[in-house]
């Protein structure tokens, strides 16, 4: 899933938030976000467009049977391998590993993984154009909207994808331009399961 942050103001952006319940283990949670330029100065940990703070505050790790995680455990240690795999290639290729990235046992324990964020990301890395499928959020830069959508169709995938603006107009102009199954406006994983979506590309039934 790709998220496009055509925002010209500092704020949160909900798809910078590396997790969900599932653990990332969702085909719809977000994996690519493109933030505008003057948000994330290049070399950045984030600055501007999302606090570590406030991720670690909501992203808690830990049993997904109790009420207080948000994050619960990848599903094997096949995956948990995985995840941490790119991890490891994200720093090989020189991302910036802005927070997270590590094993993170519960009582010593399990296969949870810390919510990651890589920044100063390019097209080209394989953090940015494999799906991870884990608690792992790539965020990168565009200048203007058409770059925005350039790059959001530039991957292999399309089942969802989310607009974050508060021009209504630009966000249904952008969003009818982006290659995917569906497309979100102001918020991510927000989809009913009752409704019938289709992916394009190497997603979903596309």
């Amino acid at each position: 899933m790709s998220a496009a942050d055509l925002q010209h103001q500092p704020f949160i952006p909900e798809p910078t938030i590396p997790s969900s319940p599932s653990a990332e283990l969702n085909a719809t949670t977000t994996q690519r976000s493109y933030s505008y330029k003057e948000l994330l100065p290049p070399r950045s940990s984030l600055s501007k467009a999302a606090s570590i703070e406030t991720i670690n505050t909501i992203s808690v790790v830990g049993d997904q049977w109790q009420e207080s995680p948000y994050q619960g455990s990848q599903l094997s240690k096949a995956q948990y391998d995985r995840v941490l795999s790119y991890v490891k290639a994200g720093k090989e290729e020189e991302a910036t590993l802005a927070m997270g990235g590590e094993p993170c046992p519960i009582n010593g324990k399990g296969y949870y993984i810390k919510p990651t964020v890589f920044t100063d990301v390019k097209d080209s890395m394989r953090i940015y154009h494999e799906e991870v499928f884990g608690p792992f959020v790539v965020i990168s830069q565009f200048e203007d909207e058409q770059e925005a959508i350039s790059r959001a169709n530039s991957t292999s995938y399309g089942l969802s994808a989310s607009v974050f603006t508060n021009d209504l107009e630009r966000a249904h102009r952008v969003a009818a331009e982006i290659e995917a199954g569906m497309v979100l406006i102001n918020s991510s994983q927000d989809c009913d399961f009752r409704l019938p979506f289709g992916g394009v590309k190497q997603n979903g039934i596309g």
